[in-house]
């Protein structure tokens, strides 16, 4: 069923993820300005609310050694592209002055 906040916009449906009301939906302004409020869902059972927050908190250090996987990786990642410039510049430097020495010998 469609309904409006105090604010007389549609409402949207949001989950709480506290300790206490973990994965429980509930009805609010879409902009947050009113004090509109309404729960979805009913109480969760009392294993759910055992076993939510423990999955939860493993879900927020595994996205935390992600993050920090990928912090590593950039720092690893650049040295290597300053490795390849540098070995790419050398060549280049190479090429250029082998090049002259052989239009210098052509002379």
């Amino acid at each position: 069923m469609a309904e409006r906040c105090f604010c007389n916009k549609w409402v949207v449906v949001r989950t709480a993820w506290t300790e206490i009301n973990s994965g429980k939906r509930f009805a609010g302004c879409p902009d947050q300005v009113c004090n509109y409020f309404r729960w979805v869902d009913g109480p969760l059972c009392e294993r759910a609310r055992m076993i939510i927050p423990g999955l939860i908190r493993r879900i927020n250090v595994l996205e935390g050694e992600v993050k920090a996987l990928e912090v590593k990786k950039q720092k690893t990642d650049m040295p290597c592209n300053k490795t390849a410039l540098l070995l790419l510049l050398t060549w280049i430097i190479i090429c250029v002055y082998l090049f002259s020495k052989k239009s210098e010998a052509e002379m």
